[in-house]
């Protein structure tokens, strides 16, 4: 099954709706690394991965997207993995928003919410 971008948004919103109140458990931090993933064990690990795995986009494409994050912002937002798929500036600053939130521990369906209100992480505007 092919990436359907049309699709990301919706299926983000709908793990968001029925885990509302799941809270992203980041890995044990080891080194300078990363310690959000798109993919652990195997399997699409936080809202947005799961949201696009959904979408039809596959395993290691998403594990792709950790190989090139090292921790830099420029390599590591949704709003820069998901930038050459198509997505408007729209959609690419709300998803960006909702991985923020999820990475600094906002429940997912608190993160969804915020998002949609624009909001960033109070302390990080």
């Amino acid at each position: 099954m092919a990436f359907d971008k049309s699709m990301l948004e919706a299926n983000v919103r709908a793990i968001a709706a029925q885990f509302p109140d799941r809270i992203y458990q980041q890995s044990k931090k080891t080194g300078s690394g990363p310690s959000c993933f798109y993919v652990r064990n195997g399997k699409p690990d936080c809202l947005i991965a799961q949201g696009a795995f959904m979408a039809g986009m596959d395993i290691d494409t998403l594990a792709s997207f950790d190989a090139v994050s090292d921790g830099a912002v420029e390599n590591s937002g949704a709003e820069y993995v998901f930038k050459p798929y198509g997505l408007t500036a729209f959609e690419l600053d709300w998803l960006k928003r909702v991985q923020q939130l999820q990475d600094d521990g906002f429940p997912w369906g608190k993160a969804v919410q915020m998002a949609d209100e624009g909001e960033l992480i109070p302390w990080k505007k």
